[in-house]
């Protein structure tokens, strides 16, 4: 039943990337709140992170107007959570976001081994290449007042699986999809990983889109 559903989700994968690759989606704009966002994907993926053992922890302002394509900005974050979460053997995963300027950001950091180390490893020079603006990662820059912080803790009894490789082997598909869909969402990706530290996934996003 987990090949079936690794090869169903693996197909579902492809032709969203077909479908990025052949222009066939278009970018639409409209109002939502980041943060309430990534908060929901956060509780939709706390139960992986709890069964495989990981903490999942939520950190950003607790309301973040933005202009964007939400529908994309859920995929694209969904991707990035997903991937951290199955391919992170111990420790867990850090989800945040913010506004600096005219931008605002989202930021995933994971525990685990690092791209270097999955599926993924081909796509690290064509993903700093991909970034339009390189730029430190700082989570402390993070913390401004107001914000919320809270950690979705797993179980004591959780069962973790001797092997992160039991999980879908979709890392490298998941983050083409994330790479077109910043292309599309004029959205500058930024990542830095090691086998010491695990992998960081920056997005800034504009805050406004010139209307069309």
């Amino acid at each position: 039943q987990r090949g079936v559903a690794s090869v169903t989700t693996m197909i579902g994968e492809l032709l969203d990337l077909a479908r990025l690759e052949a222009g066939k989606e278009s970018r639409e704009v409209a109002e939502f709140d980041a943060a309430a966002l990534a908060t929901e994907l956060g509780r939709i993926n706390e139960p992986l992170a709890r069964e495989r053992g990981l903490f999942l922890k939520l950190e950003g302002v607790p309301h973040l107007t933005v202009e964007g394509d939400c529908r994309k900005v859920r995929r694209l974050l969904q991707n990035l959570v997903l991937n951290s979460v199955k391919y992170t053997e111990r420790g867990g995963v850090n989800v945040s976001w913010g506004n600096e300027k005219d931008n605002w950001w989202l930021m995933v950091k994971d525990t685990g081994p690092g791209l270097s180390a999955g599926p993924a490893a081909p796509m690290v020079a064509g993903l700093k290449a991909a970034t339009a603006s390189a730029r430190e990662s700082d989570e402390q820059n993070a913390a401004v007042q107001g914000e919320v912080s809270h950690v979705l803790t797993p179980k004591s009894d959780s069962h973790r699986p001797t092997s992160f490789r039991e999980f879908q082997p979709g890392e490298g598909v998941g983050l083409s999809i994330v790479k077109r869909l910043c292309e599309l969402l004029d959205a500058s990706l930024e990542v830095a990983s090691s086998a010491e530290t695990g992998t960081t996934f920056r997005v800034l996003f504009p805050r406004h889109y010139p209307p069309i």
